[in-house]
Formats: C-alpha cells, structure tokens, sequence
C-alpha cells in the first residue's frame, strides 16, 4: 500500500512538471511569434517613413542640416525650411514647407504593441498627441532608426505585453489532455494492482488475526474490514471431519464459495480463508443479534445440499482491534468441544464453560485414538487412553464423571460411525454408566478392546472378499465412465470408507489406480490390434477425450500411444 501510494505521488509529481514544461513551451513559442510579428510590424513602419523621407529628398532638401527642421510646440504642425541654391525659377529665396505632423506620422501608427518617439539631441519627445518631452529611463527595448535624411532620429518603444490572456485557451487545453491522461494512466494502475494490493490487505489481515504480524507491521488490512463497526465477533466455521479433509477436496472450495458469497455481499461480514478445511467471518454489530440462528441454518442447508456437515464456533464481542487474535485462538478451542456437541452447528463459548479443562482432551488426542481404533491397534488405543485419564482429578463429582463419560462416548461414537459397514454399533451398545473415574477408565478400555478386536476379525475375513469385488468391478466397468461413489454403491459402503478400504487392498488411491489399470488396458489392445486409431483405443478404456488419454498414457508410461505402437510394431 506504502509503494502504491509511493507511486500516486510519483505520478502526481510528474503531472505537475509535465504541465510546467509544456505551459513553458507554450509560452516561449508564443512570445516568439508576438517577437516576430512585432518585428515585422516595426520593418512595415521603417520602410513607410523611409518612402517619405526619399520624397523630401528627391525635392533637393537637404534634410540632413540641422536647420532646417524646426520642431515646434504646435500640436498640429511642424516645419521644413531651405535655402535653395540651384533654383533657377527663384534666386536667393526661402522655401517653407508646413506639414501637419498628425498626417506626417499617421502611418506609423501601432496599436498595443509600444509608441513612436523622436530623439533629438539626446532628448526624446513623444509623437503624438504633443510634441512633449519624454523620460526613457529603460533603452533596452528601444529600437532607434538613425539612419534616415532628417536630422532626428526615429525611435520605438516596445510596450510591455501580456501573453497570457493569448495562450489561456491553449493552457486549458494542455490542462485538460494532460489531466485525462494522468487519471487514465492511474485507472489502468489501479486495474492491474487493485487485485494485488487487495490480496496483500487480505493477507495482511490473515498474518494478524493468525498472530504472524502486528499491527504496526501492517500497511493496511481490506476497505471492508476497516469498514466494520465495533464490537465484532469472530465465527471459525470448519470441516466437522478434519482429520480426513481429503475425502472432501472437490466440496469444500464449492461450499466455501458458497458461503462467502452468502455473507460476504453483506457490508456486516468480512471473511479470511484460514486454510484448507476452515473459514474466518468477522462480524460487524449490525449482525450480532441474530449470529447464533443465522450460522446455524447457513450451516444446515450446506449438510442437506452437499452432505457435508461443518461447525462453527462464534467468539465473545470484540470491542478494540488488539484482542482479534486471542479471540481467535479462543474459537479454535471452542471447536476442540465440537464431538461433544456434534448435534450443534454453532457452539458458543458458553456451552463450555460448563466443561472446564479438568477433564478435557484435546481434539488431536481424539484424533490419535480415533486412527488406532480405526486400525485395530488396541495398544496404541490403551497408551493414549492412559494420557488422558492421567491428568484427570480421581475425586471428580458424579455430575462431572457423567459429563466426561459422555465425552468418551462421543469419541466412541464417532469411530464406530465411520466403521458402520461393519455393523459394529449393533454388536456394541456404546453406553457408559459410572460414577468413579477408575471404573470409568475400565469400562472406556474394555469398549476400545471390543473394537479392535471386531474390527481385526472383520478386516481378515472381508479382505479378500473385498478385494475381488473390487478387481471384478473394474473388469466390467473400465470402458465405461465411472467414479468412486459407484464402486461404493456396488460394494454397499459409504463413499468415505470405500476410499479407504480401496487404498488398503489395491495399495494406492482410486484414481491411480484406475488410470494404470486402463492404461494396461490399452497397451494390450493396441498389442493384440495393429490396424486400430488412437481414438478408438481411448474410448474402449473409458476415455471420452482421446487429449486426455495420450496425457495420462505419456504420464504412467513416458511416451505417446502413438509412439508405443511404432515401437510395438517394430519388435514383432
């Protein structure tokens, strides 16, 4: 933000001396025509005396003595006298010739650009309408015709000119060209970093609340959270199955976009991507009162629509912008309570204040129990289960020993949900009754027992089966364009486990594999038929684009269809 503004001022900078430069040239080429044209003028006015100055020559006045032109105070007129010496009509006799000076001078008359003066014997008279001493005290831009036949000299004064009144359009013009390119040229700035600047202020908002940044760090965060109105709230809103969020790759960016469009068009929420299976909204007072209710049915449509089930956990008010990232972190622990309140899309923080840490575990923990019940490993199950209970008070009440038990049974709960194909909750009636921890810690272990005992005979005996249904499946089905949600549907599993039962038995994800057995496939029908066209070979192995067959056969096997078949043909 710092560099954008850095660069605002750069640009203004430059218009205002671009402006300057260019006026400047304006005017110096102004006033070199007003220059010109005033010099031609003055040469106009030169060449016209001098004509006038040749008549009284030509007449044999000799204009050049002193004496013979008298100035006087008339307004009107002034006198030429001679003694003509070679008259023959007239010896000896005066000639006296009176000029009106009005009509004398008529014709060097100019209008705004300076006066006409007389300079004799070193004193300067004006010209018009009196023949009245002048004071010159500047001479420099006098120009003085010495050379004509009278014995005063001609001079012009030049008059101080104003051009900018000339040039004014032109200047509004610059002015205006210059200006609607500094405002394009910004425009188009701000079109290409606008999305720069505005991921920067998302990141920058991201970094705080996440506590990589302070605020003094920070340029600035989005116009729209700044925008926001105090006291806020934060609602972290996350995947309820988080330890498995890659079951959930093609959903998740859906729902999310779903739901940031949902609220983010409101001017009362802001959001912050977190990370891959989590959602920030920052929520402005406006929204406060319906927060609770609001979340939830957003959160509820999101599970009927796209059957995936999200919680939230909403923070206390946040009246000053420095207590963001411990609010956060306090709706990161909320969320650690969201198995024991899965029958809620939204927690508050007072659904567990009721559920001090003095028998709490962590979801991590759970996490790692969950995985060795998953895999049988009762061993594993009794080591985590020995770090929970250790912290636990032996002396707890009746109340608190009930609500931790129920805990545990919710941690139960959920692994036998996910391992329902193997009709465990119906061979295990998951309900703890005790009123000591000791006995509470017994019972939880015998319940992990019997699972992992089930789930190992279960594995053993279905493996093989499971694996063969699989193996006929893709033998039927590989020309045909089919996903993993059908094979579950073949096997009679949920789509989640047949992911994880199918990476288990064929030893790698369904997409691979698959792609590798059709590739197989190929290659013996492009053995076993030497006449066939590459875009046939895509559609019996399943292919609807023969692009999308060549890429995926070049990447398993590190050549084309095509070259594969010459090499083919060449061996046999």
């Amino acid at each position: 933000m710092k560099k954008y503004k850095k660069f605002e001022k750069i640009l203004f900078l430059f218009f205002i001396l671009t402006n300057i430069l260019i006026i400047s040239l304006v005017y110096k080429k102004e006033e070199k025509n007003y220059n010109k044209y005033l010099i031609s003028q003055i040469e106009e006015k030169k060449r016209i005396f001098q004509l006038k100055t040749d008549f009284f020559t030509t007449l044999k006045f000799q204009l050049n003595s002193k004496d013979n032109l008298q100035i006087t105070d008339d307004e009107s007129t002034m006198y030429l006298l001679n003694f003509p010496s070679k008259l023959e009509t007239l010896q000896k006799s005066l000639w006296l010739i009176t000029i009106d000076k009005s009509i004398f001078f008529s014709d060097i008359k100019t209008k705004d650009i300076g006066q006409w003066a007389i300079e004799k014997n070193n004193n300067f008279y004006s010209i018009m309408p009196s023949l009245e001493k002048l004071k010159i005290s500047n001479k420099k831009n006098l120009y003085i015709f010495k050379d004509n036949a009278f014995d005063f000299n001609l001079i012009f004064q030049q008059k101080k000119h104003n051009l900018f009144p000339n040039i004014f359009f032109d200047i509004l013009k610059i002015l205006i060209l210059t200006t609607a390119i500094f405002i394009c040229i910004l425009k188009i700035f701000n079109f290409f970093q606008n999305p720069i600047i505005y991921t920067n202020q998302r990141k920058n908002l991201k970094d705080y609340i996440l506590g990589i940044k302070s605020v003094k760090d920070i340029d600035s965060f989005t116009e729209k959270f700044e925008n926001l109105k105090f006291p806020l709230r934060l609602v972290l809103i996350e995947l309820f199955d988080s330890d498995t969020p890659e079951l959930y790759t093609d959903t998740l960016p859906i729902v999310k976009d779903y739901l940031i469009t949902s609220l983010n068009n409101s001017s009362q929420y802001e959001y912050v991507d977190i990370d891959y299976k989590s959602i920030l909204f920052i929520v402005s007072e406006e929204a406060l009162i319906d927060i609770d209710d609001g979340f939830s049915f957003l959160l509820e449509h999101v599970q009927k629509k796209h059957n995936l089930k999200l919680t939230a956990s909403v923070s206390n008010e946040i009246f000053y912008l420095d207590t963001l990232p411990k609010e956060y972190i306090k709706c990161k622990r909320i969320l650690n309570f969201k198995f024991l309140y899965s029958s809620y899309f939204v927690i508050l923080e007072s659904f567990t204040n009721k559920n001090n840490p003095s028998f709490f575990y962590s979801i991590d923990i759970e996490n790692k129990l969950a995985n060795r019940l998953l895999n049988g490993n009762f061993l594993g199950c009794k080591k985590i289960i020995d770090e929970i209970f250790e912290d636990i008070d032996s002396n707890l009440d009746k109340n608190k020993v009930n609500d931790f038990s129920l805990l545990l049974c919710n941690t139960l709960g959920r692994v036998t949900s996910q391992l329902g194909e193997f009709d465990i909750n119906n061979k295990i009636d998951i309900h703890i009754k005790e009123t000591s921890i000791p006995n509470l810690k017994n019972t939880f272990l015998k319940f992990c027992k019997e699972i992992c005992d089930l789930k190992q005979v279960e594995e053993n005996s279905t493996n093989i089966e499971i694996k063969n249904k699989i193996q006929q499946y893709l033998e039927d089905n590989y020309s045909n364009d089919f996903s993993l949600e059908d094979l579950s549907e073949y096997l009679g599993f949920s789509f989640r486990y047949t992911s994880l039962l199918f990476k288990k038995n064929m030893g790698d994800n369904f997409k691979n594999y698959l792609n590798l057995f059709r590739i197989n496939k190929s290659k013996e029908i492009i053995q076993n038929n030497k006449n066939i066209k590459i875009k046939e070979v895509a559609e019996l192995v399943g292919y609807n684009s023969s692009n999308t067959f060549i890429r995926i056969f070049k990447k398993y096997e590190g050549i084309s269809p095509a070259r594969f078949f010459l090499e083919n043909i060449t061996d046999n």
